[in-house]
């Protein structure tokens, strides 16, 4: 078995990762709301080049957070974890529409996105109880 500090360590670099996700989240919501058309013909041209490289970006955030996730959950059977945790964590996974190529070019609504982001935040919850569990 391997000391607790390792998967102590994994545990918070995924709950880093997750709340990245979260703020990727807020920022897809702002980026839904800009229309910087009003504002001047030139930055339409260049909207779309901005906005490949933020989704781009967001992305990246997205599947780091849920490989780093999955990494952890293929260690548990190094751990002798209440089943359900285990259950718990074996399962957890961020929002499949988030994962999405095309989602953030879509626009949601305020509770939309707030429900994805609970749904993050449930599975930092159960991040923190294996924290708490393996410590």
């Amino acid at each position: 078995m391997t000391t607790t500090t390792q998967p102590l360590e994994t545990a918070n670099k995924i709950i880093e990762s997750l709340n990245e996700a979260i703020r990727t989240l807020d920022s897809a919501e702002r980026w839904g709301n800009e229309d910087l058309s009003s504002i001047t013909p030139f930055l339409t041209i260049i909207r779309g080049t901005v906005n490949d490289t933020k989704y781009r970006l967001a992305q990246i955030t997205i599947h780091s957070a849920e490989e780093q996730l999955h990494d952890l959950v293929a260690t548990l059977s190094s751990y002798s974890l209440p089943d359900e945790l285990a259950e718990h964590l074996k399962n957890a996974s961020l929002p499949a529409e988030i994962k999405s190529k095309s989602f953030f070019e879509t626009s949601l609504t305020h509770d939309e996105y707030q429900a994805l982001k609970n749904q993050i935040n449930v599975v930092i919850g159960y991040i923190n109880d294996f924290i708490n569990y393996v410590a």
